[in-house]
């Protein structure tokens, strides 16, 4: 079983990283082979919105995607991870997920759509905040979980951390380091 985790903090040290490489080392405990990917290291761009994917199936863009597509068609599953910039995710992340749009196949009427990706793939989904309350975290959190879901995986858990600004102090937080640890050992079960 094959593990991706993408972190969409410009921060490589900071508490998103933190929670994914918890997550990370609960999916290799379980006996997940796991690879963390920084968003920033990718160059990608925004989605053009040309629709020549929905022809091909494949995304026309040449830029950092173009290395990701394979390996995420290849995974099992993805974890995606950002802190929350003005109540929803970073650029980095929203790039990334707007240019997953090549995997959605629709109707005639595009009243309906279904996935192109395998069906079996799992996912989770990680938001970090520095608010204390969690509805003043906005939808981060649902703005990867949906278009997960519409893709076709199975989102085996979300995990939202609220009051964290400082990098580094999620670890401080003994609760949440054992959840990301969890949710780590339930995505790659088999």
């Amino acid at each position: 079983m094959t593990i991706l985790l993408f972190n969409g903090s410009p921060r490589k040290q900071g508490n998103t990283a933190c929670l994914l490489r918890r997550i990370k080392e609960g999916a290799a405990q379980a006996g997940a082979r796991v690879e963390l990917f920084h968003l920033r290291d990718f160059a990608i761009t925004p989605c053009r919105g040309c629709l020549r994917c929905e022809a091909t199936g494949q995304c026309v863009v040449p830029d950092g995607m173009q290395l990701l597509y394979p390996r995420i068609a290849a995974a099992d599953g993805i974890v995606l991870g950002s802190p929350v910039y003005t109540y929803n995710v970073t650029a980095y992340m929203k790039a990334f997920l707007d240019r997953l749009y090549c995997w959605y196949s629709f109707s005639e009427d595009r009243r309906s759509w279904t996935s192109r990706l395998a069906p079996g793939k799992r996912a989770a989904a990680v938001a970090v905040g520095e608010q204390e309350k969690p509805e003043h975290l906005g939808f981060a959190l649902e703005a990867m979980a949906l278009p997960l879901k519409d893709l076709g995986f199975s989102l085996k858990g979300t995990l939202l951390a609220a009051g964290f600004l400082r990098a580094g102090s999620v670890k401080e937080d003994q609760g949440l380091m054992e959840k990301a640890l969890a949710l780590g050992i339930e995505l790659a079960r088999e």
